[in-house]
């Protein structure tokens, strides 16, 4: 696995000082002798000399070196991985010193010295290697002018690099072994050095265990709940791996312990991260039939692409990246905590946001605010349709998160909408620390309460929702223009028109919506009939309520289907599309409907559940059509284990 000597650079962009010896930072390039290095050598140096230090610990001979190459490669073929040392001679050698006696090897084998005994050093590990999967052709020459280069670099460094820039590309610190290891194998051989080697694609990293997976997985699942949002490494053993790193891992430990396999070690390979997110919000329970089959489908797709999915087609829908990994990583906790993998999993993961999403919809909602006066209803973020108190998490989340460079993304949870907003009309500047700082306690008031605060309390006064949203909003459009946080953020009164937001909000109940199309012709012609004989609200939500019971029959499914218009014809559903036709019906003869959701146990299944609930008499009427033992008021088919939230409007 070798190199251009007309390209060479190091790794990394350290700066090292150590008495005479400077070593440059990356934008400090060095040319010597033609060889061009990013981090630089004592001094300049022939390209066919290279002096040895003084601090060795031992030496071993040309034929030690040989035998050490040929068990190498052997290894390397049996378990796709380096071993963590190797036995030159009579010592045990860490694979950055074997590296650096191979390079002196392969140098003092070009200028025919079979004899002179090879000394070896104390040598650093590389901290975080990294590179390209390449391969191809690397002739003699340039592969004996490397290994001066590498040598250079080591000795400069005290260590080994993360990769080589090579005229295939970056070859990474394992890479670079097992070359060397091939050239010396084949001088075994045959007597005499290769007029060319041939670069194999080298992707591996390292071996992890069964336990390892699960203890990573214990810790995925406790980050996430913590922070909300998934961390930029995963600790694995002694690894840190990316998460596109980690799933194939997690995957491949799911499959292994189907089949009752506990003690095969699993491969970590370099995994290209995925483009693009993209999924569906969903609920429900996957068998372990189901979680089984499409761990071995996506590890094939991770195969066949080299990088992870954006997303996976479930049974309940398609669920994104994030929505994938937090799934295998409940299924290897539960594992760890039962000693086997569960009977199905719940997924619940409503979605993930990028930084970068988050900073789109940030400028969308400034716009739409200046433009309007107002909040939009809902918005999108990447490929998610959240509510603004879901956005306004994920705003606070990020913000955060920014302040300590993190740009991780952010996990999208259920957040209800503030029952009340009040405040004040208030102008002036929140200096950086403050709205920091009241991010932090906004944030732990919608974790304790589940919903959005009906105001903040600031240094201007209390601030209402309403600002809290912009306000924020702004804070992250300013970074996407600056790629910072601003020092202070502007509140006006004059931002919003308060008259208009209060009659939106109220009547926001009685907004049609994609799948409750209260304002359909169809939709209202058939309440309108229904309801003609009935004169108090009540009588007509009981009208309602009793007919969709009565006349729409039940079917089993996830998310929305037909929407209430689709319902109304087919009277066939499951309790989503049950929710959505009473919801229409009620809100076009003006009887405001919202839909609860809730983890529900039936008599012979646990699943998240919707129902409606109607505004009657200054208060909210449950009114679940789904069961014939069900009345308005009264709900008889389930019992509710714990809620999820209340909606105008349903995102699934």
């Amino acid at each position: 696995m070798l190199f251009s000597m007309t390209d060479v650079n190091a790794a990394e962009s350290d700066s090292v000082e150590d008495g005479n010896v400077t070593v440059l930072p990356e934008d400090n390039s060095v040319q010597s002798s033609g060889l061009e290095f990013t981090e630089d050598a004592e001094e300049e140096t022939d390209t066919n000399t290279y002096q040895i230090s003084a601090d060795y610990i031992g030496f071993v001979t040309v034929e030690e070196v040989e035998t050490a190459s040929n068990y190498l490669n052997y290894y390397v073929e049996t378990y796709n991985c380096l071993p963590e040392t190797i036995t030159v001679g009579s010592y045990d050698l860490t694979m950055s010193q074997f590296l650096k006696i191979l390079l002196d090897t392969s140098i003092q084998l070009d200028q025919e010295d079979y004899i002179t005994p090879i000394p070896f050093t104390d040598m650093g590990d590389a901290p975080n290697p990294a590179g390209q999967s390449i391969s191809g052709y690397i002739l003699k020459s340039e592969y004996i002018l490397n290994a001066a280069a590498i040598l250079n670099f080591m000795e400069g460094y005290g260590r080994s690099p993360n990769y080589w820039r090579t005229s295939l590309g970056n070859l990474r610190f394992e890479g670079l072994v097992l070359s060397y290891a091939n050239i010396i194998d084949f001088y075994r051989e045959y007597n005499e050095l290769p007029s060319n080697t041939f670069i194999i694609p080298c992707d591996f990293m390292g071996l992890v265990t069964v336990d390892e997976v699960e203890a990573a997985s214990v810790y995925l699942k406790n980050y996430v709940e913590t922070n909300n949002h998934f961390p930029e490494t995963i600790p694995l053993g002694a690894k840190s791996l990316t998460i596109a790193q980690f799933f194939k891992v997690l995957l491949t430990a799911v499959v292994q312990i189907d089949q009752e396999d506990y003690t095969t070690l699993i491969y970590v390979t370099d995994l290209g991260d995925v483009p693009n997110s993209a999924g569906h919000v969903i609920l429900g329970n996957i068998l372990k039939s189901d979680y089984i089959s499409n761990a071995g489908q996506l590890l094939s797709f991770m195969e066949s692409y080299g990088r992870a999915p954006n997303y996976w087609r479930t049974s309940l829908g398609n669920l994104c990246f994030e929505g994938l990994v937090l799934s295998y990583a409940n299924i290897m906790d539960f594992q760890e905590s039962n000693g086997r993998l569960p009977n199905y999993t719940v997924v619940n993961f409503s979605g993930a946001a990028t930084f970068d999403n988050v900073k789109e919809a940030s400028l969308y909602l400034k716009k739409y605010v200046t433009a309007l006066k107002l909040l939009p209803w809902s918005i999108k973020v990447g490929s998610y349709t959240l509510t603004l108190s879901e956005f306004l998490k994920v705003l606070l989340i990020s913000v955060i998160n920014s302040d300590q460079n993190l740009f991780t993304s952010v996990v999208i949870t259920d957040v209800d909408n503030p029952p009340k907003p009040a405040g004040q009309n208030i102008s002036g500047t929140i200096l950086k620390s403050e709205y920091l700082q009241n991010a932090n306690a906004i944030l732990n008031f919608i974790d304790s309460n589940g919903r959005a605060p009906n105001y903040g309390i600031t240094s201007l006064g209390d601030l209402r929702f309403d600002y809290i949203v912009f306000g924020y909003a702004k804070i992250m459009d300013f970074h996407k223009d600056y790629n910072r946080l601003p020092n202070y953020a502007v509140v006006k009164n004059s931002d919003f028109n308060f008259s208009t937001i209060n009659a939106i909000y109220y009547s926001a109940q009685l907004r049609p919506t994609n799948n409750c199309q209260s304002t359909s012709s169809t939709i209202i012609n058939f309440a309108k009939n229904l309801t003609k004989n009935c004169f108090t609200t009540y009588d007509k939500a009981l009208a309602i309520f009793e007919w969709v019971r009565d006349y729409c029959d039940y079917t089993f499914y996830y998310n929305t289907k037909y929407g209430a218009v689709g319902m109304l014809y087919r009277k066939d559903g499951n309790c989503i599309d049950h929710s959505h036709l009473i919801n229409a019906l009620a809100r076009s003869v003006g009887i405001p409907a919202r839909y609860a959701h809730a983890q529900c146990k039936f008599t012979n299944m646990t699943v998240g559940h919707i129902w409606s609930e109607l505004y009657i008499r200054g208060r909210w009427v449950t009114a679940d059509a789904t069961s014939l033992r069900n009345d308005l008021g009264t709900q008889l088919n389930c019992k509710i284990l714990y809620w999820k939230g209340r909606y105008t409007q349903l995102p699934f």
